[in-house]
């Protein structure tokens, strides 16, 4: 598309290559270019032209123009969400709403969205939202959370997700093959090998698609026969790929670029896939309940809030913003749902805040994000901590094809392992000590041998669990 103006410095893009090849799609028989496109593939484009300027204004800017987009949820949300209407009976929209006034607003918690979710729902929604969609989300409680998004939240997320291949240069003349859970019209669609875009808006190459929950070796033969430009999986499934075929660029020579989204990216995972494959991987924080929440900047490893989706504030445990460089609560304001007001909700993640980026874009940053709460260690004192995880120790024992630690309500942990063939009683001593060594105390370590470690429904896998009541 290539609209990017305002406050833009002709150092920062590479004039040796197009910004974004590809043209829109159109809608009218004959016109091929410019394009003309539909109803749906214009607002997409109208967003991303939007984005492209909205990225570089000031911090200023950008929150004085979330502010009078929050003003307009509120109205709705006092005016047709019972539950709004309840919770916030005593607080007073203001004329002109600013950032201290919006922080006075009380925060949600998980609790809130399961058990009221009915009275969320506005009793009436404006009919451009229109038609509205629903997810579920158990995580790790087993009782659902339900959302509802709207046309406007959805155009939002695939703008978003236009956003990231612009930022990273993806060709979208290319394939891109994504190894992910398959619902069964996926895994249908995939089986007689039918192809769709992958890049709203836009004339692309295919995308194609496999199930994450296939072995390895069956996920590589089929890299192997579709040759893909680019690659979208879970981080542990990158991991696990690496480590089954360290020589996949010479199996995949067309490979430019991996995508992971849907599970926290360590940074050994970014590591092995610098030595092992030497190919870039960009990362997408997002979630069920809102979408894309950050996307990694251009330039740099950390992240940019989409501030015109989302209003997100990093908080500490009295509700009070972090400074940059601690680590908070994430609290999420999806400015657009008009059908299920989500206002300063604690999706129940971690992140580190960071300081505004040199690449010049206003967007807010994330250094990191660290994952949701049940990732956190109790220690045996009962402060909590973001483990480490021991990747490097766990490297030194090739039989070990896939582990988990799962920490019990006794503090006590259990190292799960799938192995080739089980450790012997020395080097079982040396995982332990070690284990130990990495996290400065003392802890009562079992190791459990298992024939596999499932993914949760949604093909995400998690590395660490604690069964820890907070």
């Amino acid at each position: 598309m290539g609209l990017i103006t305002g406050h833009v410095k002709d150092e920062i893009l590479d004039k040796s290559k197009p910004l974004f090849p590809a043209t829109p799609r159109s809608a009218v028989p004959g016109s091929v270019w410019p394009a003309v496109p539909n109803g749906d593939d214009a607002l997409m484009l109208a967003l991303l032209y939007q984005f492209e300027q909205s990225e570089w204004w000031s911090t200023a800017e950008i929150q004085a123009a979330q502010m009078s987009q929050v003003r307009q949820l509120l109205r709705q949300a006092l005016t047709h969400s019972p539950f709004h209407q309840k919770r916030l009976a005593q607080w007073s929209l203001p004329a002109a709403m600013t950032f201290k006034d919006f922080q006075t607003l009380p925060v949600l918690v998980r609790t809130d969205i399961r058990d009221h979710m009915d009275e969320i729902l506005c009793r009436q929604i404006p009919k451009a939202h229109y038609p509205l969609s629903q997810i579920q989300t158990t995580g790790s409680t087993g009782r659902p959370v339900v959302m509802r998004k709207t046309a406007i939240t959805r155009a939002l997320i695939k703008a978003g997700y236009q956003r990231s291949h612009v930022w990273h240069r993806r060709d979208l003349h290319h394939k891109t093959a994504a190894i992910r859970a398959l619902n069964s019209k996926a895994q249908q669609e995939s089986a007689a090998g039918k192809e769709a875009y992958w890049s709203a808006g836009y004339n692309t190459g295919p995308l194609v698609s496999f199930n994450v929950t296939r072995p390895a070796d069956e996920q590589m033969a089929w890299l192997e026969n579709e040759n893909p430009d680019y690659l979208l999986t879970f981080a542990s499934n990158l991991l696990g790929l690496i480590r089954a075929f360290p020589d996949a660029a010479q199996r995949l020579p067309n490979l430019k670029g991996i995508t992971n989204m849907g599970e926290t990216l360590l940074p050994e995972t970014r590591e092995a896939c610098a030595e092992n494959w030497a190919i870039p991987l960009t990362d997408i924080y997002s979630t069920q309940e809102v979408g894309i929440v950050a996307i990694q900047c251009p330039e740099h490893s950390h992240y940019h809030l989409q501030a015109e989706a989302l209003l997100v504030e990093i908080l500490d445990e009295n509700d009070r913003a972090v400074a940059p460089g601690e680590i908070g609560r994430v609290v999420i304001t999806d400015l657009h749902n008009f059908a299920m007001p989500i206002i300063r909700y604690d999706i129940g993640d971690y992140a580190e805040a960071g300081e505004l980026c040199d690449c010049g874009r206003g967007l807010p940053v994330l250094n990191q994000i660290m994952g949701r709460t049940r990732h956190l260690f109790t220690l045996p004192d009962g402060r909590s901590v973001w483990p480490s995880l021991g990747s490097r120790l766990f490297a030194r024992f090739p039989e070990i094809r896939q582990r988990q630690l799962i920490q019990q309500k006794d503090l006590s942990v259990d190292i799960r392992l799938v192995v080739s063939t089980p450790l012997t009683p020395v080097d079982e001593d040396a995982l332990k000590t070690g284990l130990e060594k990495i996290m400065g105390h003392p802890l009562t370590l079992n190791i459990r041998y298992v024939d596999e470690i499932p993914r949760a429904p949604g093909g995400k896998f998690e590395d660490f669990i604690s069964l820890v009541e907070a």
